[in-house]
């Protein structure tokens, strides 16, 4: 969405897994911030991120992970 004409807020999600590679499966991925144009072609961003993963196998005995990781992404996006 755009704030102003060089300003813009964006927010995106993603989820996949669903217990098709295990016993228990599941990835995801959150991601909000903000977004201004330096130019026609340059894009600088700084956002918060969530991302998170919990696999366990469906074998005896079971084995697995779970991983979650979230803060502060800063970035610069070039668009030709």
């Amino acid at each position: 969405m755009f704030l102003s004409p060089r300003l813009r807020a964006f927010a995106r999600a993603d989820i996949g897994g669903f217990g098709l590679s295990g016993d228990q499966d599941l990835s995801g991925n959150a991601q909000v911030g903000v977004g201004y144009a330096v130019g026609n072609n340059t894009n600088l961003t700084l956002s918060w991120r969530y991302q998170g993963v919990k696999y366990r196998n469906d074998r005896n005995p079971s084995s697995g992970f779970s991983n979650y990781e979230n803060g502060i992404e800063m970035g610069v996006k070039f668009f030709f």
